[in-house]
């Protein structure tokens, strides 16, 4: 119902119509009314009839008498408190800790040229990864981040598509795969790799974004080693100013809709468990003979 469910509708709908015999008993203008308080004129406030539609399918599930709503209301609003609070004292740590330090670590600021990191972003990395120089070279940057599959070795074989190994600062992999997600919408050279990733090589977008955030954080280990900033570029190496990026991202690397539910989780579990299914009668059979 909400796309993001911290935004401030979802924060008034547990605060104040979580009650699902409040929400239907309610008119709907009065529902309407505290809603439109926290959105734009021009914003369509039709998901309301869907929401009221939903708590009226609960209260005939449920009944009257079931859970005490009004408690549950109450509970919800103290964790809701909560939040406010946490998020308060984040913004304090950040403006008054965090920002002013890493004004001094990284003066140049040269990372905030990187699509995908913002000032956020780029303050984990710089405090996280300190002298690039540390680092003899990208591979041993990679292995010290930890965002690439984990390696399962038997001999001379090895196992593939494993997941990201636990090595590395959760906050650098956390800000990369974000990072990651937005490059690729303004970047053509990391819009190819998601797109290489999802149509060539079937993986689905999370796995796709994790190639892309390693790609990113290459980035960020030569800036940092080089004290330079980033200059966009195409496929080719070719400079482009950012409408040209969008312009090539668009023509040449937007993923069609097929791929993407071809890919999705439920898709390749669907085919893995028919694999394992046939599979299964192989052996049954070769047993039977």
């Amino acid at each position: 119902m909400f796309e993001d469910i911290f935004s401030p509708p979802a924060r008034l709908f547990r605060r104040t119509w979580y009650d699902p015999f409040r929400l239907v008993a309610a008119d709907l203008d009065e529902t309407r009314r505290s809603f439109s308080t926290l959105l734009e004129p021009e914003d369509d406030l039709g998901w309301l009839k869907e929401l009221v539609r939903l708590a009226t399918e609960v209260t005939h599930l449920y009944g009257p008498g079931t859970l005490d709503y009004a408690l549950l209301q109450k509970e919800v609003g103290r964790e809701l408190d909560l939040l406010v609070y946490l998020e308060e004292r984040e913004q304090a740590v950040w403006y008054d800790t965090v920002r002013p330090l890493y004004g001094q670590l990284h003066t140049s600021r040269d990372l905030e040229s990187l699509y995908g990191v913002g000032e956020r972003g780029a303050a984990v990395f710089s405090s996280f990864i300190g002298r690039a120089g540390r680092f003899p070279n990208g591979h041993r940057f990679r292995g010290w981040h930890g965002l690439i599959p984990a390696s399962r070795q038997s001999g001379e074989a090895e196992s593939k598509g494993l997941h990201v190994s636990q090595a590395g600062p959760d906050l650098v992999k956390k800000f990369a795969f974000l990072g990651g997600d937005v490059a690729r919408r303004y970047d053509p050279q990391i819009a190819a790799i998601y797109h290489d990733q999802m149509v060539n090589k079937g993986k689905h977008h999370n796995q796709a974004v994790c190639a892309c955030a390693t790609h990113l954080l290459d980035r960020v280990y030569v800036i940092l080693k080089e004290e330079r900033p980033y200059e966009l570029q195409d496929v080719d190496g070719t400079s482009v100013t950012p409408q040209q990026a969008r312009a090539i991202i668009a023509e040449r690397y937007t993923v069609p809709e097929e791929v993407r539910r071809r890919n999705n989780r439920r898709a390749r579990k669907e085919r893995a468990e028919k694999r394992m299914e046939r599979q299964h009668k192989q052996r049954e059979s070769r047993r039977r003979r």
